[in-house]
């Protein structure tokens, strides 16, 4: 199950044309609240919330709901020439997100067959396939989500020639 979740981090690179990256990052970022459960979303149509630093960031969405803050966003960029810079970004799912996800599934897949072995004597297949079922679905689902997270980035920077690396 672990490599499962290795495989939902995607590497790509991709070229920005613009003079400053950095600027241009920073006027689609807010700073990450200390307690972003309970800070609303700040209404300043800004998509993105995190840390950006001389050459590197680290975001996720700018939103409230906690399904959308587990898709985080790092990278590094540097200058290529005068109006070009090269950024190398990273979308996944982050750490505590994994560990989260791989507890629960182990929880419920384990609560669920002892009620059921309590109450029938056996262990039925059936509550088995629908556990098995969801966690597919919730799989797809957090598929989607980084599919959207990463064309709001491509968008909203404006970046070009964006190819996925291996």
């Amino acid at each position: 199950m672990t490599r499962l979740f290795t495989k939902i981090k995607m590497k790509y690179r991709a070229i920005s044309l613009t003079e400053n990256f950095k600027l241009k990052l920073e006027k689609q970022t807010n700073d990450e609240p200390i307690i972003w459960f309970i800070t609303p979303k700040l209404f300043n149509e800004k998509p993105f919330c995190g840390e950006i630093s001389h050459s590197t960031f680290q975001l996720s969405l700018n939103s409230f709901l906690p399904e959308n803050k587990v898709v985080s966003i790092k990278g590094n960029f540097k200058k290529q020439n005068e109006n070009e810079f090269l950024v190398e970004f990273n979308i996944g799912i982050s750490r505590f997100a994994k560990i989260w996800n791989i507890a629960v599934i182990i929880f419920v897949f384990v609560f669920f067959n002892f009620i059921i072995y309590k109450n029938e004597g056996h262990i039925e297949w059936i509550p088995n396939i629908a556990i098995l079922s969801i966690v597919i679905f919730g799989f797809l689902m957090l598929q989607l989500l980084i599919n959207r997270v990463k064309s709001r980035f491509i968008k909203k920077l404006n970046l070009k020639n964006v190819e996925k690396l291996d």
